[in-house]
């Protein structure tokens, strides 16, 4: 995909070099606010990711064990 913003499985996400980078999701206060892309960790928790393919966000989106907080 070309570098920019996107919707990926009804998510806006920025794609720089081939990679998500970050997202837009909405605060409770129902604003625009940049979040980041974690991975669930193998211990427990989250850890955040610095970047991934689409079809890596997809599969983990599906899977639920990738979230933009």
């Amino acid at each position: 995909m070309k570098d920019g913003w996107h919707i990926v499985r009804g998510l806006e996400v920025y794609i720089e070099n081939g990679l998500v980078i970050r997202g837009i999701k909405t605060d409770s206060n129902g604003g625009r606010v940049t979040a980041y892309l974690y991975r669930k960790a193998r211990g427990g928790g989250w850890n955040k990711d610095e970047g991934m393919t689409v079809a890596a966000l997809k599969a983990g989106l599906i899977r639920g064990s990738i979230a933009l907080k």
